[in-house]
């Protein structure tokens, strides 16, 4: 059974005499921090609806971009949404964002990737999908994934000349991943400051109790 441990909600209502056809639609967020299992895990959680000048519901769910359009200070929740409350951890950060990185930089030995079917998604998509998921600049992953690349395939090149009947692919595959790992290892005290500072700005939010008309 789910809990709901903190919980705000927030309206807009655009104008008749605003946006054309658009005047008239109301948007309505939601953003809360849910224990969906009670298992003390909880995570954060960013809903919306919107519903047109004639009454009808014409979106809902994670509608991030008019939420962010409509309320530019709720953007660090709609990054957090089924993030860890607790730590600011992404759904299974290392699984995910191998799965994603292996298609931004087609790692040997890797066969199901983002850029694989059923995805089969773009190099550069996988990694635009890979900083969202661990909530890290483009620009930054763009930098150091290559060199996490990089260095796994250093590694292997010493491996290979040192070891006999070293298995390069295999290697580098392995390196890599490790590497990887160390990488988002290092995010983790920055997940949890992010997670601290949203948990502040919903308790203020929900204190102030602003209703938009």
């Amino acid at each position: 059974m789910s809990k709901v441990l903190l919980s705000y909600m927030d309206h807009k209502t655009i104008p008749k005499a605003d946006q054309g056809r658009l005047g008239g639609t109301s948007i309505y967020v939601t953003v809360a921090v849910i224990d969906h299992q009670s298992n003390n895990k909880p995570t954060f959680s960013v809903q919306g609806e919107i519903w047109d000048r004639h009454g009808r519901l014409a979106a809902a769910g994670a509608i991030n971009e008019s939420i962010v359009a409509m309320w530019p200070e709720l953007e660090s929740f709609v990054a957090l949404a089924l993030c860890c409350a607790k730590t600011g951890q992404p759904m299974y950060p290392e699984m995910n964002g191998w799965y994603w990185f292996c298609g931004a930089y087609g790692i040997e030995g890797e066969q199901h990737h983002g850029g694989t079917e059923p995805c089969a998604r773009t190099p550069g998509e996988c990694e635009g999908f890979l900083a969202s998921h661990l909530r890290i600049p483009r620009d930054v992953v763009a930098r150091q994934g290559p060199q996490i690349v990089d260095a796994g395939r250093s590694v292997s090149v010493i491996n290979a000349i040192s070891l006999d009947d070293f298995d390069m692919a295999a290697g580098i595959h392995a390196a890599t991943k490790k590497f990887f790992e160390q990488w988002v290892d290092a995010q983790r005290k920055r997940w949890i400051r992010e997670a601290n500072a949203a948990i502040i700005l919903l308790q203020e939010l929900i204190a102030k109790g602003k209703t938009h008309g």
